[in-house]
C-alpha cells in the first residue's frame, strides 16, 4: 500500500501537468490530496478526473461563456466525487490521453 506522502506527491504532480493549472501548489491542494488519501481514492481515479475536468473545459461549445482560470485542484473535486460514485470504463483514461494528446507521469510502461 502507498504511503501518505508518496500519494500526495503523485496527486500534485499530476495536477501540475495539466494544462490551464497554476505552477505552484497551495496549502488547499495539499490538504485536498490529504482528503483523497484518507478516503482511499485511487490514483487512477483522480488523474481520470483531471484529464475529464480537462477535456469538458477544452470541448466546451464556443458559444459558452468564458471560464475563470483554475486556481486549485479543488475545481477538479466535484469530478474525483462523479468518479467514485459512477467509474468509468475501464480504457477511458487511455481515451482521455488520446483526445487530449496528453502523457502524464503515471502513463509510464
Amino acid at each position: 500500500m502507498m504511503n501518505a506522502r508518496t500519494y500526495m506527491r503523485m496527486v500534485l504532480d499530476l495536477y501540475l501537468q495539466i494544462p490551464g493549472t497554476p505552477s505552484r501548489i497551495c496549502a488547499n491542494d495539499r490538504a485536498l490530496a490529504r482528503q483523497w488519501f484518507a478516503r482511499q481514492i485511487r490514483i487512477d481515479i483522480v488523474e481520470t478526473a483531471l484529464l475529464l475536468g480537462t477535456a469538458r473545459r477544452m470541448f466546451r461549445s464556443s458559444e459558452a461563456l468564458r471560464l475563470a482560470p483554475i486556481r486549485s485542484m479543488a475545481y477538479f473535486a466535484p469530478v474525483v466525487d462523479e468518479l467514485v460514485h459512477q467509474p468509468s470504463p475501464k480504457n477511458y483514461i487511455d481515451y482521455l490521453r488520446h483526445k487530449l494528446g496528453f502523457k502524464t507521469s503515471m502513463d509510464a510502461g
